[in-house]
């Protein structure tokens, strides 16, 4: 069976740690290939976490966004 994954883009929210962070790792192990993930303040953690998607042979890249807030959605929605 073919994994439907395989090849895709993704956006995940939250992606700097926790749930975001391992949705992030699961879709990248399922065969997705390009993540861009939000973060609001942690920089650190979201680096970490691209780093290790790029492990996994994922292309990734953070966008900060205080997605709380409306001017923060909208400059998030926006990109």
């Amino acid at each position: 069976m073919d994994n439907e994954l395989n090849g895709k883009a993704a956006l995940v929210t939250g992606a700097s740690r926790g749930i975001g962070a391992a949705t992030a790792g699961a879709l990248a192990r399922a065969g997705v290939r390009r993540l861009t993930l939000q973060y609001n303040l942690n920089r650190d953690g979201v680096e970490e976490v691209m780093a290790g998607l790029r492990r996994e042979g994922a292309e990734a890249d953070a966008i900060q966004a205080d997605l709380g807030d409306n001017a923060g959605l909208n400059a998030f929605l926006d990109c």
